[in-house]
């Protein structure tokens, strides 16, 4: 389901949403490993006074994954949710993967993130939902597709509408950490090595294109470094970190 627009206006976002780097290198990692759909869990701060949700870190979570659709893992859940609480975050939105078609909420999606939102609000907190397409053949550009939710219900048609939000991708000092960062990689790639429907990042990452999956990941993590105003010393080499630990864990 295609999603509504805030109005500035009429009808203005609840509160603003900030990416941190990290977090849109680790979910874009982990959402073009698989042609399935990934999950996961997202921490980060609510600043009242600025009305801002800032999401830190993106902890992957293991699914019980379709081509179409997956669900968190229970515990996979509540330990993705105390390593969150460790680092000092709280658990603000969860995200999964649209591997092949547009980021745009389906109906589950949609049923899931009413749930959970509901449930945050109860106890005054915000949560919203990401969607990440890495794949979508409709788009032609390397850069995957990211959508930031949010759902309101009509309660004259009883639906929940999805909206999106414009958000913002940012690096704030001392939050990219390189050595941090890349071991946390590591450890995802590891999660992935024998599984199944694990993308052969080596091949072209869609009939025809003359650039590898490998490749087309790399220009979509320079993309939130160069959005992020990040410096060209750190993105070279990040990128080559990365390029070289999935070609090592990997294979």
């Amino acid at each position: 389901m295609s999603c509504s627009e805030f109005d500035g206006d009429k009808f203005k976002a609840p509160y603003d949403v900030i990416l941190e780097s990290t977090a849109a290198i680790v979910m874009d990692v982990h959402s073009h490993l698989c042609k399935t759909e990934v999950i996961g869990l997202l921490g980060g701060v609510y600043n009242s006074t600025r009305n801002i949700v800032t999401v830190v870190r993106a902890e992957p979570c293991s699914s019980t994954s379709t081509s179409l659709h997956c669900d968190m893992d229970p515990v996979s859940q509540t330990e993705a949710g105390e390593t969150i609480k460790h680092c000092g975050l709280q658990v603000v939105g969860w995200y999964h993967s649209h591997p092949t078609f547009v980021p745009n909420p389906s109906q589950q999606d949609i049923d899931s993130q009413r749930i959970f939102q509901n449930w945050f609000s109860s106890g005054g907190d915000n949560f919203l939902g990401v969607i990440v397409s890495p794949y979508n053949p409709l788009n032609s550009s390397p850069i995957s597709q990211i959508t930031c939710f949010t759902t309101y219900r009509d309660d004259s048609k009883a639906i929940s509408i999805p909206f999106k939000f414009n958000y913002r991708v940012q690096t704030t000092p001392n939050s990219l950490e390189l050595s941090t960062l890349v071991t946390r990689l590591k450890k995802l790639l590891l999660m992935y090595r024998s599984y199944e429907h694990l993308v052969n990042l080596l091949d072209s990452y869609r009939a025809g294109a003359d650039i590898s999956a490998l490749e087309k990941l790399l220009l979509s993590l320079e993309d939130h470094l160069i959005t992020a105003d990040v410096g060209k010393v750190d993105t070279r080499l990040l990128l080559e970190d990365v390029k070289f630990i999935i070609s090592t864990h990997l294979n």
